[in-house]
């Protein structure tokens, strides 16, 4: 068989950084969020309310330029890792809390 004389162009963007085990990922790292946690015991962290999902924030001890939330009062648990210099947190915890709305919770933010 004769090559194929219009090969595909190479992609231009490289393909999404794997994630950590059992996370899912997107825009191209900028998201990383982990189901199946354990419920997180009650914190002094800020904790907020977000269209009925309250998550609490945690402190980043590595001075990445991100922020690391896990939703409060929730079992399972979802974390979720926002890369600050390419996408607002407020954005992304807006689409979370309608996956994670059905999971019942049994604790809230005070």
């Amino acid at each position: 068989m004769p090559p194929d004389p219009d090969p595909a162009p190479a992609p231009s963007t490289p393909p999404p950084r794997p994630g950590p085990s059992g996370a899912a990922v997107w825009g191209d790292g900028t998201v990383t969020v982990r189901c199946g946690l354990p419920m997180p015991l009650p914190t002094g962290d800020p904790c907020s309310e977000v269209d009925g999902v309250d998550c609490a924030w945690r402190a980043r001890q590595d001075g990445a330029d991100s922020k690391l939330l896990i939703t409060y009062g929730c079992s399972p648990a979802v974390e979720v890792r926002v890369d600050t210099r390419h996408t607002a947190p407020d954005a992304v915890l807006i689409d979370l809390s309608r996956l994670v709305e059905p999971i019942h919770q049994v604790r809230e933010c005070v």
